[in-house]
C-alpha cells in the first residue's frame, strides 16, 4: 500500500541524492586536482619570469659594458687616427727639409 509506496520513493530519492553526492565529490576532487596542477604551473611560470628578468639584467649590463668598451676604442681609434696623421704630415715636411 500507501507506506509501501512511500518508502520505494523515499528510497529512489535517496538512491538519486546519493548519486549526487558522489557527482559532487567526484567534481571536487576533479577541481582540486585541477587548481593543484594550476598552482604547479604558477610556481613553475613564476620561476621562469625571475630566470629571465635575472637573464635580461645580465644582457643589459653586457650591453653597457660593451657599449662602454667600444666608446673607450673609438676613442682610443681616434687618438691613433690623429697620431699617424700628424706623424705623416711630420714625415712629408721631413722629405721636404732633406731634399
Amino acid at each position: 500500500g500507501c507506506v509501501e509506496d512511500r518508502a520505494d520513493h523515499l528510497n529512489k530519492i535517496k538512491v538519486k541524492l546519493e548519486q549526487t553526492i558522489e557527482e559532487i565529490r567526484e567534481s571536487h576532487n576533479h577541481e582540486q586536482k585541477l587548481h593543484s596542477e594550476m598552482e604547479k604551473n604558477k610556481r613553475k611560470l613564476d620561476s621562469e619570469v625571475r630566470l629571465t628578468m635575472e637573464s635580461v639584467s645580465d644582457l643589459e649590463r653586457n650591453k653597457k659594458e660593451l657599449e662602454s668598451l667600444l666608446f673607450k676604442k673609438d676613442a682610443e681609434y681616434s687618438q691613433l687616427s690623429t697620431k699617424y696623421e700628424d706623424e705623416q704630415c711630420n714625415s712629408g715636411k721631413t722629405a721636404k727639409y732633406i731634399k
